[in-house]
């Protein structure tokens, strides 16, 4: 119960007195924190698409990766020629285990740099969004999407009632301290 012994008249004057800014930061911040958790939680530790399908499976398909790509410098053997690729029987799959990486699943985590780029973002006095803050970051994002023909980053629906949650609790949490 949000309210008890108060006249209508008081019960308005109390939710006038609800500041923009406190709108922002005690209802859409602390939401938007759950849900940036959740989301990266999903992609990057359970290679998990936004309908809860696994992303993929990592390709073993030959193929040949330059120097610039590997996150583990040292384990880079140049090709037999000396050149700056190195080639794996075993594919993109392979390329990971060298790495020190899981290849179960695709995760798309390698360097980092993808789940590192995806932040809140304030966007005018009321709003936040989860985004992909580097150009870079987000094409490599989309042409993930398109590569397992999937969406991936979109909220899913577990992630949607996390936010819609956590914006009824952050409310009810301010409306209660704007009417003592």
């Amino acid at each position: 119960i949000l309210f008890t012994n108060m006249t209508i008249l008081e019960f308005i004057n109390g939710l006038n007195d609800i500041k923009a800014e406190r709108v922002l930061d005690s209802i859409l911040l602390p939401a938007a924190n759950r849900v940036i958790s959740q989301f990266k939680r999903r992609i990057f530790n359970d290679g998990e698409a936004a309908s809860g399908a696994k992303i993929g499976n990592y390709s073993t398909k030959p193929a040949g990766f330059s120097r610039r790509q590997f996150v583990k410098k040292s384990t880079f053997i140049g090709g037999s020629d000396g050149g700056d690729t190195m080639q794996f029987k075993g594919g993109y799959k392979e390329f990971r285990q060298l790495q020190g990486r899981q290849t179960a699943f695709v995760d798309l985590r390698l360097s980092g740099s993808l789940e590192n780029s995806i932040q809140l973002v304030k966007d005018g006095e009321n709003a936040i969004l989860i985004a992909i803050t580097n150009e870079e970051e987000a094409k490599k994002a989309r042409e993930n999407e398109k590569r397992f023909s999937k969406v991936i980053f979109s909220l899913s629906e577990s992630e949607k009632k996390t936010f819609n949650e956590a914006l009824l609790s952050g409310a009810e949490k301010v409306i209660k301290r704007a009417l003592r």
